[in-house]
């Protein structure tokens, strides 16, 4: 099983709570998120230049740049810690603007993975999956895997989205 959440939920209890349960992820990371995790990512990729992949998804040109087993702390006293994975994908595309002109989009997009990432896996765990924690109800994801979209409520951050592929 495989859950995507939205960036609610990169923190030290819910990745706690994977790994007991075995479950596998991807988080979206957001720039304000994990700041640690944020800089080992970027002190670590210049010594990473093959973790990197570049293609072109439907209309869009997507450079994907990761590393691997980044510690994060968390915690009293950072007593806890887990290894994540974190990957980034910087995408462009043409699009017609208000007045029909062509103009250049971009979009930038990072999750945490709980798998390492590698070129042979990172089209699949990114666009396939995570992009998709907001698609639609029981959409099938292969021959045998189905992503479900659901509700997860809580007092302290109200009802998010979540989906989980089985």
């Amino acid at each position: 099983m495989m859950l995507l959440l939205d960036g609610l939920y990169p923190n030290g209890p819910v990745l706690e709570r994977c790994r007991d349960y075995h479950w596998q992820f991807m988080i979206v990371l957001k720039d304000d998120s994990l700041p640690t995790v944020w800089t080992e990512y970027g002190a670590l990729l210049k010594f990473k230049p093959d973790n990197e992949h570049r293609q072109s998804w439907g209309e869009r040109a997507q450079h994907f740049r990761w590393v691997n087993d980044i510690r994060y702390e968390y915690g009293p006293n950072h007593r806890h810690h887990r290894d994540v994975h974190v990957v980034l994908c910087r995408e462009n595309w043409q699009a017609l603007d208000e007045d029909g002109e062509i103009v250049t989009k971009t979009a930038k997009h990072a999750w945490i993975s709980s798998q390492k990432l590698r070129r042979e896996n990172v089209h699949q765990r990114c666009n396939l999956a995570a992009r998709h924690r907001w698609g639609s109800r029981a959409a099938t994801w292969s021959k045998s895997t189905t992503v479900t979209a659901t509700s997860i409520s809580s007092p302290r951050i109200g009802t998010r989205c979540a989906a989980i592929i089985t």
